[in-house]
C-alpha cells in the first residue's frame, strides 16, 4: 500500500514537500476505503450466516437492507464483493411476485365476498318481498273466506226466513181453507135451520129436528148467539 502511494503522488506532478505529504495522507486514507467496504460486506455476510454443526444456513437479507444498498451495483444473485448468495434481487422479485399474487388472491376474495354479500342482500330482499306477497295473499284469502262465510250465513238466514214465510203461508192457507170449509158448513147448517119441518114428511121431521138441535148447540158453543142469559140474569 505504501509503494502504491509513493507511485501515485509523484505522478500527480506536485513538487512541494508539504503538499506531497498531505496528498500522501489523503491517498492512504482513500486506500482504506475498499478495505472498509470489504469488512462491512464480510460483517453483513457473517451476520446473515448461521453456523450449525455440519451445515451453514444463510439468511435472506431483508427488504430494508436491499433498499439501503440499492445504490451499490449488484449483479443478480451475486454480492458486490463477488460472493454468490442464494437470494438477492431475484428473491426480492420473487417476493414481490408472491406479494402481487397474494394481493390478487385477496382482491379476488374481496370481490367474491362483495358479490356474495350483494347476492345475500338480493336474496334477503327477494325473501322479504315474497313474505310480503304471501302475507297479502293470505290476508286476501282470509278476507275472501270470511266474506264467503258471511254470505253463506246470510244465505242460510234468508233460507230459514223464507222457510218460515212458507210455513206461515201454509198455515194461513190451511186456516183459510178451514174457514172456507167452516163457512160452507155454516151455510149448510143455516139451510137446515131454515127448513120448515112442518112441510116435511113425518119420517124426516124428527131427523131434521135432531139436526137443528145439534146445530143450535154447536153455534151456542161457538158464541154465535152472544151471551146466554140464565133465569137469574132475567130477574136482575
Amino acid at each position: 500500500m505504501l509503494d502504491l502511494c509513493q507511485l501515485v503522488v509523484p505522478a500527480l506532478g506536485f513538487t512541494d514537500s508539504a503538499l506531497n505529504f498531505t496528498l500522501l495522507l489523503l491517498v492512504r486514507a482513500l486506500a482504506f476505503v475498499p478495505l472498509f467496504l470489504l469488512a462491512l460486506a464480510l460483517h453483513r455476510d457473517h451476520r446473515n450466516t448461521l453456523e450449525y454443526p455440519g451445515r451453514t444456513v444463510t439468511l435472506e437479507p431483508t427488504e430494508g437492507e436491499v433498499c439501503m444498498n440499492s445504490d451499490t451495483p449488484i449483479t443478480e444473485g451475486i454480492n458486490s464483493d463477488g460472493v454468490v448468495r442464494p437470494q438477492g434481487r431475484k428473491g426480492t422479485k420473487e417476493k414481490k411476485r408472491r406479494l402481487n399474487d397474494e394481493n390478487g388472491v385477496v382482491e379476488a376474495l374481496c370481490n367474491l365476498q362483495s358479490t356474495l354479500e350483494k347476492q345475500i342482500k338480493f336474496n334477503e330482499e327477494e325473501l322479504e318481498l315474497k313474505k310480503e306477497k304471501d302475507k297479502k295473499e293470505f290476508e286476501l284469502r282470509e278476507q275472501t273466506m270470511k266474506k264467503k262465510i258471511e254470505l253463506k250465513e246470510k244465505a242460510q238466514k234468508i233460507k230459514e226466513k223464507d222457510q218460515q214465510l212458507k210455513e206461515k203461508n201454509q198455515r194461513l192457507k190451511e186456516k183459510e181453507q178451514k174457514m172456507k170449509e167452516k163457512a160452507q158448513k155454516r151455510q149448510e147448517q143455516d139451510r137446515i135451520l131454515n127448513q120448515d119441518v112442518n112441510k116435511l114428511p113425518l119420517a124426516l121431521r124428527s131427523t131434521f129436528e135432531i139436526y137443528q138441535a145439534q146445530i143450535l148447540k154447536e153455534w151456542e158453543s161457538d158464541g154465535l148467539f152472544g151471551k146466554v142469559f140464565t133465569s137469574s140474569d132475567e130477574d136482575k
